[in-house]
């Protein structure tokens, strides 16, 4: 009885006990490193939401049709024409 009153009163001035003193510590530490690791976390999730927020700005902006991305389709597709007639395409005699 005598020990849970002193033990009343040194709480009440600010004082604990090295068992308890001890224990926060340990739940100190143990709260660092949680918030660490959820730090490194938001880092990765920030970085992450960057790179997708990059590619759909790019997916925009390549969904507009301009006169360069005409031409550089017709190119493609005369390229992809002429690589087909010349893989079919058969001598008529020799050189």
């Amino acid at each position: 009885m005598i020990k849970r009153v002193w033990l009343v009163v040194l709480r009440l001035l600010g004082l604990t006990t090295l068992g308890e003193r001890n224990a926060l510590v340990k739940e100190i530490f143990g709260l660092e490193r949680e918030l660490d690791r959820v730090n490194t976390e938001n880092e990765r999730l920030l970085d992450e939401n960057k790179s997708v927020w990059d590619m759909l700005d790019e997916l925009q902006e390549s969904s507009k049709i301009t006169p360069a991305t005409v031409e550089s389709f017709v190119e493609d597709i005369k390229e992809t024409v002429l690589d087909d007639m010349l893989k079919n395409f058969k001598a008529a005699g020799e050189a």
